[in-house]
């Protein structure tokens, strides 16, 4: 479902726990095509984040890594929607 969603709506940013039921995060980014990823910040989180930093994130095709607890989160949201207006 979550997939579709972001097939049809193109969200401008999207969140994506690293373990979810079903699909991971990283098993996510790679049903999507690049042209889908690239137009979407993806923020990629993880309250593992034992394998898991910005290098492996961007590599998976996240644009940031943010790890658990989510304590400046709502920072980095505001200042990423400023840069994508």
């Amino acid at each position: 479902m979550g997939l579709e969603t972001w097939r049809k709506e193109l969200p401008e940013i999207v969140f994506l726990d690293v373990l979810m039921p079903g699909l991971s995060g990283p098993e996510v980014l790679q049903e999507l095509p690049p042209e889908i990823r690239e137009s979407t910040f993806i923020v990629l989180i993880s309250a593992y984040s034992g394998s898991y930093d910005l290098e492996s994130a961007k590599s998976l095709g996240a644009n940031y890594f943010f790890p658990k607890p989510f304590e400046d989160i709502f920072a980095i949201v505001r200042e990423t929607l400023k840069m994508l207006k």
